[in-house]
């Protein structure tokens, strides 16, 4: 959203995120809308749920609150693009009595269709009428189109909620035995559908992970987390492929 931002030539102003999860700071982000010069005010205001690269989610009630907050202010964009791996839910349903909230969604993850970049904003008519009149006449392919609502059938629907269940008792599971691991320092809460891990030494837990053929993400370049990887959740095998390759190493290390 930054880079968008600025490419426009909007103004960007950031809340850095606080604590050792990485949880949004909503009061110095609505004292940052609140003391905005008159010129150039705060109209749009981003947030993450579940974040990306934690995974942490911001409790809806918090969210509800903030957006009440900036009413007659500012818009709340929230970006729930993991929200379908998070026990909180939604905040779509709450769109209709917050008239200056606005909720994205995505198929990119829990459907898989990334490549097809196909998502939509929930929002108020007003809101959407606006975007109507800004937005390219043809903006998802056909076969994107076709694509999502594949995904979007009951069938399709029921299969992917299966999954979804795998996968967060799949990331219970992991997250009680990695963080039991002499290698690892913490493994950060998560409601999405991978783990922040800290490590001992996070390049060379990278280095043997990929030397074995399991390719997790370096988070090096993200502040307060170079000693962090993200590890996706994969399939039982998969989890076990990673955990078997990280104990034998700490193994060959003792």
């Amino acid at each position: 959203y930054a880079v968008c931002a600025a490419v426009q030539g909007a103004m960007v102003r950031s809340v850095p995120l606080q604590g050792g999860h990485f949880m949004p700071d909503l009061d110095s982000v609505r004292a940052a809308v609140e003391t905005a010069p008159t010129e150039s005010p705060i109209k749009i205001v981003f947030a993450c749920t579940p974040k990306n690269h934690t995974g942490g989610a911001v409790p809806r009630g918090e969210l509800l609150q903030h957006a009440r907050g900036l009413q007659g202010r500012a818009l709340l964009v929230v970006d729930e693009a993991y929200v379908e791996f998070s026990d909180d839910g939604s905040l779509a349903g709450d769109v209709a009595s917050n008239e200056n909230l606005v909720v994205l969604r995505t198929l990119s993850k829990v459907h898989g269709l990334a490549a097809a970049r196909v998502g939509c904003m929930i929002a108020a008519p007003e809101i959407v009428a606006f975007l109507r009149r800004i937005m390219p006449p043809y903006p998802v392919p056909t076969p994107c189109s076709d694509a999502a609502e594949r995904a979007l059938s009951p069938e399709s629907l029921q299969r992917t909620r299966q999954r979804v269940e795998t996968v967060m008792r799949e990331r219970d599971w992991m997250r009680e035995r990695l963080s039991r691991h002499p290698a690892v320092r913490e493994v950060l809460p998560s409601q999405a559908n991978f783990l922040c891990v800290r490590f001992d030494d996070a390049g060379a837990r990278f280095a043997q992970l990929l030397g074995a053929g399991v390719v997790v993400r370096a988070l090096r370049r993200q502040p307060g987390l170079d000693d962090a990887l993200r590890i996706s959740i994969g399939t039982s095998r998969e989890n076990d492929t990673l955990l078997a390759t990280l104990n034998a190493n700490a193994t060959c290390a003792a």
